[in-house]
């Protein structure tokens, strides 16, 4: 048996209670060599989480996405697409593309910075050779010129529009075509009543350009070509419903001399009535695809006002049939980097905003350290405090303003 003295007790005691104290930051910590400093411990500040590249840059869209969920991307990223009409708008879009795909990441704020790693990875998932097919590709830039041209898509196998963009100037229906070719092609029937649902159908064709005996996309050609809606359209088309309504009325009279006047001025009266504005006559059995009147109607109308862009098929059907080269209004060639050359800049997009919002968490970080150090140590004078706080404080707002406004080259 031994016995402990009660110097000893004491001492034990009080370094146990010293320890508790130090543990819940209630008395200043000794740092190794000496007390503690502004800055000790400072340096073990975790580090701001890096951004997984590999998940972001080339990410899968769904197939279903629509116009809708692409606009909210565009908004909030700050995609601006301008103009009074579809075609300035067309126009203004090439060149938010064409600026973003030529020009670097250095001097580009924040906002600037997200906005163009969204188009870049967005052209880059139409590059990706999965995307040449048609179908794919259709399914994923449909969306996203829809979104940028403030639109509606429509699609279905009833219209010739692959979205409609409205505003108090603009109605249109608008044809997307992604091809290698420079042909448009589409049904006759449905560009007629395209044109009496909207007023205008426009063309916009984005030709995909190769080197020669090469598979890999490297440009993309664009032309845009719209159609107005003849003012004689309606009365031409009214006129023709007439005719073939009462066709076998004026047969029979001239047969049998059977007189139908009547009759005739009555069903007249009646397509006037069923039929007072564009938008009925869309809607009617003589524009139905699959309905009786479908090849003579296609046929005549497109012979008296669209016979320069139509063609009739060896199988009897009228169809929208022309070259780009040839009517549509050129918006120019952009060239398109190889899907590494995208990735690569889709990444120091995401590079460069993973490193600047990294300085800003460490300024953050250490403001936070010195601010403790201070608080939990007697040793520190206001000073040292003031001194190296204006200092980590000029930091933070320094870097603030290089993401949020960056100078310009």
């Amino acid at each position: 048996m031994f016995k402990v003295s009660d110097k000893e007790i004491m001492s034990l005691v009080r370094e146990s209670f010293n320890k508790e104290l130090k543990d819940r930051g209630l008395i200043k910590e000794e740092a190794e060599g000496g007390k503690v400093q502004i800055d000790t411990g400072c340096d073990k500040i975790p580090a701001y989480p890096a951004l997984s590249l590999n998940k972001l840059v080339g990410k899968k869209q769904p197939t279903d996405v629509d116009a809708r969920q692409f606009r909210g991307i565009l908004e909030r990223v700050g995609v601006n697409v301008e103009g009074s009409d579809v075609a300035s708008r067309i126009q203004s879009l090439n060149k938010i593309i064409n600026d973003t795909l030529q020009s670097d990441m250095e001097g580009i704020a924040l906002d600037q910075m997200v906005s163009r790693f969204v188009f870049l990875d967005s052209f880059l998932t139409l590059l990706d050779r999965a995307s040449y097919e048609p179908q794919m590709a259709g399914l994923l830039l449909e969306p996203l010129i829809a979104a940028a041209l403030k639109g509606q898509q429509k699609g279905g196998t009833q219209v010739i529009s692959d979205f409609e963009v409205a505003g108090p100037d603009i109605d249109a229906g608008i044809s997307l075509k992604l091809k290698s070719d420079n042909l448009v092609t589409g049904s006759m029937i449905l560009f007629i009543k395209g044109l009496l649902l909207h007023g205008e159908i426009g063309f916009y064709h984005v030709r995909k350009l190769r080197q020669p005996k090469s598979d890999v996309v490297d440009a993309i050609s664009m032309t845009y070509h719209s159609v107005q809606r003849p003012p004689e359209l309606v009365t031409y088309f009214i006129d023709l419903i007439k005719e073939i309504r009462t066709r076998d009325l004026v047969v029979t009279d001239k047969m049998d001399g059977i007189d139908n006047t009547d009759e005739i001025k009555r069903i007249f009266a009646e397509v006037d009535n069923l039929f007072p504005t564009p938008e009925a006559l869309a809607s009617s059995e003589y524009l139905d695809p699959q309905g009786d009147f479908k090849r003579e109607i296609e046929t005549k109308v497109a012979k008296k006002f669209f016979s320069d862009i139509s063609e009739r098929t060896p199988k009897g059907l009228t169809t929208v049939h022309f070259s780009t080269l040839d009517v549509g209004t050129d918006l120019g060639v952009i060239r398109l980097p190889s899907t590494k050359e995208l990735r690569l800049s889709a990444a120091k997009a995401i590079n460069k905003l993973n490193d600047d919002v990294a300085g800003l968490y460490k300024s953050i970080g250490l403001l936070s350290c010195i601010m403790k150090n201070y608080t939990s140590s007697a040793d520190i004078g206001r000073d040292v405090f003031a001194e190296k706080a204006s200092e980590y404080a000029t930091d933070i707002l320094n870097t603030a303003q290089k993401i949020s406004s960056p100078k310009q080259k």
